[in-house]
Order: structure tokens, then C-alpha cells, then sequence
């Protein structure tokens, strides 16, 4: 608070706490950024979508730039299955906060600059494709895409124009299979460019193209069979006139 309301640069005040489930004192005015430390692991314990996807809404609903600075090592937090570890930061991206890779048992221990933790790999493609977005414009969105199943869940983020948008499928479990499945999308008037992304190297599995007439209306979209993970990228390349939703006349 000292530094907040004496500082004559007004640089923002960031800290951290023990806090695993949510932010740092959020509620605080002083409190530049939510930083949250998640410190868990890949075990049965903590479900990617009840823990990982929970925590992150929670990180991200104050209003302020949200952060997980300290994610789980493969050691002391015993998080060490690669695939859930490259779904946690796909998670925490999609759902609009700002992630850290954390290895070994700490900032201590790491005496080979050669070592590279479970999962390390899939850390490039992961920040390459949000790096390539703008990201700072993008907020979560709950209503683009909508097909319900226990065993996989979505993370979406989306422009306020919902002219960029991203959708990220996940499964519960390490090595699911997911046959081909039929979404409802809904977005603006327009036509958009669907990529259907391989989230571990970013191959593109196929692309297809949508016209949206209506905010109101759901559009059908057939979505590739996948395993673990699937990244959909969804950018309106046409813009076209705004229609009249019945019933707001």
C-alpha cells in the first residue's frame, strides 16, 4: 500500500503468497496483477477440469492481469506425466491468464543446463500459438462452442468482435481417444476460417470454412477425431451485414 500510493513512477505493485486455489489478495486496490501459485501435480488428486480449468477462472475473474507463476514440479509436486503437464498451460492460456513452466524440485537442484523436464517439449508450440494471437484483446468466452461430454471438456477465448477465437478440447485422462463429433458454434454474422490444430506440434489436422447469419442461430461443425488434445483456431475472414436477432426488434 506504501509503495502504491508513494511511488512517482505509479509502477504496479506485484507479489505473491501461498495461495494455490485463487490470487493473492485480489480484493486489494494496491495489487497490480492476480497472481496465483498453483504448486500441484499430474496425479488423480487434481482433474484438469475441476482443479486446473477451476483455479484459472478464479485467477482470471478479478479484473486484472491474471498469472500462474509457479506451476507444479515434476518432483516436489510430483507432476511429472508430460501430456497433462502441456494441458495444463493450454488451459491456463485458453482461459486468458499468463502461465510459468516450473521444473525439477525448485530453483535449487538444477546443476545440468542439458536437463529438461517431463513435458518441456511442448512448451514452443504452446507459446508460439498464443504469441501469435492477440492475446492481450481476448477474453473467455462461454457461448462459441458448445457439444457436452464427460470425458473431455472446452477452453475458449475470444475477441470482443469474436473476429479471433480459439478453442481448446481436452480430455480428463492421459491417452483417450476421441471419435469424430458434431459442435454447435454460434458467432457473428460472417465467414470464418477453421484450423483444427495438433496442440503438441501445432500440425494443422484440417481446416474447413463456416457462414454464420445470425449471432442467434447455431451452426453445425464436424470436429476431427483426437487424442488428449485438439486446438481450434476460428477467425472471420468475411464480414457480412449484422442481422436482427427475432425477439429484439
Amino acid at each position: 500500500w506504501y509503495l502504491y500510493r508513494n511511488d512517482p513512477w505509479q509502477r504496479p505493485v506485484i507479489t505473491s503468497d501461498g495461495t494455490t486455489d485463487d490470487a493473492a489478495w485480489p480484493d486489494k486496490k494496491w495489487m497490480g496483477m492476480a497472481v496465483v501459485h498453483t504448486c500441484t501435480g499430474s496425479t488423480s488428486r487434481y482433474d484438469l477440469k475441476d482443479w486446473y480449468f477451476a483455479v484459472a477462472q478464479n485467477t482470471r475473474s478479478h479484473d486484472k492481469p491474471a498469472f500462474n507463476n509457479e506451476s507444479g514440479r515434476e518432483i516436489r509436486h510430483k507432476n511429472d506425466d508430460p501430456i497433462h503437464r502441456r494441458k495444463q498451460a493450454w488451459i491456463w492460456y485458453s482461459a486468458g491468464c499468463y502461465w510459468t513452466w516450473h521444473s525439477w524440485e525448485g530453483c535449487e537442484g538444477i546443476d545440468d543446463a542439458s536437463y529438461r523436464g517431463p513435458g518441456q517439449e511442448f512448451m514452443k508450440p504452446v507459446t508460439d500459438f498464443f504469441r501469435a494471437l492477440p492475446f492481450w484483446r481476448m477474453d473467455p468466452n462461454y457461448t462459441i462452442f458448445n457439444a457436452k461430454s464427460t470425458d473431455w471438456f472446452t477452453v475458449a477465448l475470444a475477441e470482443p468482435s469474436r473476429k479471433t477465437n480459439i478453442v481448446y478440447l481436452c480430455t480428463h485422462e492421459t491417452g483417450k481417444r476421441i471419435p469424430a463429433i458434431s459442435a454447435d458454434i454460434r458467432l457473428p454474422d460472417g465467414v470464418y476460417r477453421i484450423t483444427f490444430i495438433e496442440p503438441a506440434t501445432l500440425n494443422v489436422l484440417q481446416t474447413a470454412e463456416l457462414r454464420s447469419t445470425s449471432l442467434g442461430r447455431l451452426n453445425k461443425l464436424s470436429v476431427p477425431a483426437f487424442t488428449n488434445d485438439l486446438a481450434m483456431k476460428i477467425v472471420r475472414i468475411k464480414d457480412l451485414e449484422k442481422s436482427i436477432i427475432k425477439g429484439t426488434e
